[in-house]
């Protein structure tokens, strides 16, 4: 009989998410320290892998400028991860990261002094930036940095910044890096012993894969669901051999949003209640007016899709920076995308939206959803999730009381914490 495989799962909160329902109400209890302990807190009882935070490198616009409902930032990662590392001592910690706007060494030295609060227990979530909307936050500077001979290319320069990282926390009084875009000589300012963040990769592209292929522990990807899991996670395997690497070190994490209750009929109807107010009216216009262009005032955010196509050669403008809607490129293909989502489930333009928005939503009691969590790891879509938030307060709980304990009892997923590292955790 085959050995069921293990289902890995970590958390995302950042106190801002693209399907966290919030206003003024919850204000109080949201990007607060107890609202990130809370997460921690649950996280740390359901066993969880790691806590997962984003990074806010900008505010999302659509073409009249940042949209009301967003929230204008998060606390820092590191500074919020290391004060919930020293109160709960097994779960690990993962930072998202930017290359392109951080400083090489300045990214070592507060990845490493997680590390020496957390103790093998730090993560890194690299990306690689390339917004001109986030890069004003961080540098003065007018434009990205550019090597000598040519425009500048964030993969190799996010490449130097990794390689210069992972130097830089090795060990050695001396640090010296020489690249096309970093010329370094540092005596480090270490605390503790050396180290080796686990890294997170998160992107799509074929370039993207590559990327983590190459250099990552993981990758964060987007496909909770059999349609294009197993497709993306044999994609890896592929590139990961053709790099050298066994498939058995490295680690796909699918981004997943779960509505659990006592019972089937309860999560639908908590889903029923929950979706009208995921977006609000605005993002949805300003969707609508990334795809099909300018205008739309009076447009119903329940009802229909437009019917017109957008115009001949038309782009997608800031659609990608909305909702994690990787979109960029032909808005005819978008729409088109959305229509067939619409015409599939008979949507209104808002729960459309919802739905084809880069997240999965599972649905249901704790046998169903702990069900189809172990069928999308045993059957090779992803090997574990990042689950993210789908309403403000107390929506972890539901998860951890109803699913984790049916996961336990299906056997593939632990009963205790163990001493061993985030990297040894993951991999294992």
């Amino acid at each position: 009989m085959t050995e069921l495989r293990r289902v890995h799962i970590g958390v995302q909160y950042n106190a801002e998410d693209p399907h966290e329902i919030w206003h003024r109400e919850h204000l109080p209890s949201i990007n607060t320290r107890e609202s990130f302990e809370r997460a921690a807190e649950v996280a740390e009882r359901a066993l969880f892998d790691f806590y997962f935070q984003a990074e806010t490198s900008t505010i999302g616009e659509g073409p009249d400028g940042p949209l009301e409902p967003n929230v204008s930032g998060r606390a820092d990662n590191i500074t919020a991860q290391s004060f919930l590392a020293a109160r709960h001592p097994h779960l690990g910690f993962v930072s998202t990261i930017n290359t392109t706007y951080n400083n090489a060494l300045d990214i070592a030295k507060r990845l490493g002094s997680l590390d020496a609060i957390a103790p093998g227990r730090a993560g890194w979530n690299l990306v690689l930036g390339g917004s001109p909307l986030a890069y004003r936050n961080y540098r003065p500077l007018p434009e990205p940095i550019r090597a000598d001979d040519g425009p500048f290319d964030r993969y190799r320069y996010g490449l130097e910044v990794l390689e210069a990282v992972r130097g830089y926390l090795g060990g050695g009084d001396r640090f010296e890096y020489r690249g096309e875009y970093l010329d370094i000589d540092a005596r480090p300012l270490r605390i503790g012993a050396p180290s080796d963040p686990f890294v997170f990769y998160a992107g799509g592209s074929g370039r993207s894969r590559d990327f983590a292929a190459a250099n990552a522990d993981a990758i964060y990807s987007h496909f909770s669901n059999l349609e294009h899991g197993p497709r993306f996670t044999r994609d890896m395997h592929e590139r990961l051999r053709r790099f050298g690497r066994d498939p058995e070190r490295f680690k796909v994490f699918s981004r997943v949003a779960v509505i659990a209750a006592e019972s089937d009929a309860d999560a639908r109807e908590l889903e029923r209640d929950i979706l009208p107010f995921q977006v609000h009216p605005d993002t949805v216009l300003a969707v609508i007016r990334a795809v099909w262009g300018p205008g739309y005032e009076d447009f119903d955010v329940d009802g229909s899709l437009p019917s017109a196509d957008p115009p001949e050669g038309a782009e997608t403008g800031s659609v990608g920076s909305l909702l994690g809607m990787y979109w960029e490129g032909d808005a005819r293909r978008a729409a088109k995308h959305l229509r067939a989502l619409q015409d599939r489930t008979g949507f209104g333009a808002r729960q459309t939206i919802v739905h084809a928005s880069g997240t999965d939503l599972i649905v249901g009691g704790p046998a169903t959803v702990a069900g189809r969590l172990s069928e999308l790891v045993q059957r090779r879509a992803t090997d574990g999730f990042v689950i993210v938030p789908h309403i403000a307060g107390t929506w972890l709980e539901p998860f951890a009381e109803l699913v984790v304990p049916e996961l336990q009892a299906m056997g593939v997923y632990p009963e205790e914490y163990r001493a061993e590292s985030l990297r040894e955790r993951v991999l294992a």
